[in-house]
């Protein structure tokens, strides 16, 4: 894939896309008889996503392309725009609140 570096996908953390998948609505289909992998299907999908157990696999890379590759064509997406989506999966959200304002279903 262009613009997508290995460096980029071994970053992608298996619980990162274990989210994004959940998220999307894909479900657990079964694990790899290994027990290095999980597998996850989307209802109308032919294909299956592959998740690793662990970034530490010689092939993790490969592995991250294809599944952005799959989800990127799945979703009618650039691939460079799912990684980014997938990196992004757990970063830290900031949430702010106005002390001035009542919040909703307050009863204050």
């Amino acid at each position: 894939m262009k613009n997508v570096s290995g460096e980029d996908l071994v970053r992608v953390v298996p619980a990162s896309l274990r989210t994004y998948l959940e998220r999307g609505g894909w479900s657990v289909a079964g694990e790899l008889a290994n027990g290095e992998g999980v597998l996850y299907e989307l209802v109308g999908c032919p294909d299956a996503v592959l998740v690793p157990r662990s970034n530490d696999l010689g092939d993790y890379a490969i592995r991250m392309a294809e599944n952005v590759a799959l989800l990127a064509d799945h979703e009618n997406r650039d691939p460079e725009t799912v990684l980014h989506d997938l990196m992004a999966t757990h970063e830290d959200v900031l949430r702010v609140h106005d002390s001035a304002t009542k919040p909703s279903g307050s009863s204050r």
